[in-house]
């Protein structure tokens, strides 16, 4: 269980700066040059993080932005189609491993679904039994809420166990904009967001995580807090490549007042750098005041208190 840590201010992200010398006369994919810069933004963001004592989630906000400047500077110009043609099996497959890991850091991954699915189908065509890369192809069109593009490939590989993607009710989206399951979860509607002019609590947590059950567990206990926090908070799942459907509906239906709703796009909150689970970040008039992570409910409720009050919910 993660320690619980209250934080009344962020510290901000700092960049350090890699050349990246030796991609320029690059012009086929080396993956050890890759590997190499791979390791110093690894080795240089923990270095960073223990000289400036720096949080969890700046480390990772780091890693994200430098593993983007990688694959700008290293790779987006290496994988235009013949390139990639021009691959064998082994390189193809270290490429695909390599795209994986920026993906997972950086927060532009959209902008990297094209290459993923090109990389993915040439990858296919040459190791034709290996249909992990599908799978995978997969989770990231759910991971970037493309739930077209998740269908069409679920329809060309039914032989593959991808789980089924319930009816999609969405509009033009706003910032902010949230997902909602409904009808027992056979389909998601797009659920607008907007800050209250006074309190509000956003909880990140997951009913997968079991300090965040503990959390409703506790919460259920303390009705003076219950119906406080239930009607002054927005339950929010961090944004992967995995919806859980039936999961995620039964425990909304089992829990009264509990609804967990699917972030759209992490990036529309910058001012959330921890998606761990459970978080707090509590506002008022739209203002982040501060943060609770974890949940440890020998000393969580002595600060909830606090931070309820200091945005004027108790």
């Amino acid at each position: 269980m993660r320690q619980l840590t209250i934080f009344l201010l962020f510290i901000p992200s700092i960049a350090f700066s890699i050349e990246f010398e030796k991609c320029k006369t690059l012009t086929t994919y080396d993956h050890s040059t890759i590997m190499e810069y791979s390791h110093k933004i690894d080795e240089e963001s923990r270095r960073k993080m223990q000289s400036q004592r720096m949080l969890e989630h700046n480390l990772f906000d780091l890693r994200g932005k430098n593993y983007w400047a990688l694959y700008e500077k290293c790779l987006h110009h290496l994988l235009d189609g013949q390139k990639l043609e021009d691959m064998n099996a082994n390189k193809l497959h270290d490429l695909y491993k390599t795209l994986k890991k920026i993906f997972f850091y950086a927060p532009q991954r959209a902008q990297l679904i094209p290459k993923l699915e090109e990389l993915t189908f040439r990858a296919l065509a040459i190791r034709k039994l290996d249909k992990k890369p599908i799978s995978d192809l997969y989770k990231s069109y759910l991971f970037v809420r493309n739930f077209e593009g998740a269908r069409k490939l679920r329809l060309e590989y039914p032989d593959l166990y991808l789980p089924q993607v319930p009816k999609v009710n969405t509009k033009k989206r706003q910032k902010r904009d949230l997902l909602k399951l409904i009808d027992k979860g056979s389909l998601l509607t797009q659920k607008s967001f907007s800050f209250k002019d006074s309190g509000l609590v956003i909880m990140i947590g997951s009913p997968f995580c079991q300090p965040s059950k503990k959390f409703v567990t506790w919460l259920l206990k303390h009705d003076e807090l219950k119906s406080v926090f239930i009607n002054n908070s927005y339950w929010l799942m961090p944004q992967n490549g995995n919806l859980y459907i039936e999961k995620v509906a039964k425990e909304n239906q089992a829990l009264d007042g509990v609804e967990y709703l699917y972030i759209y796009d992490q990036a529309d909150w910058p001012e959330i750098k921890y998606w761990g689970t459970p978080s707090f970040y509590f506002y008022t008039k739209g203002q982040l005041v501060g943060s609770i992570q974890g949940f440890d409910e020998f000393n969580f409720e002595a600060k909830f208190k606090s931070m309820l009050s200091k945005i004027d919910l108790i």
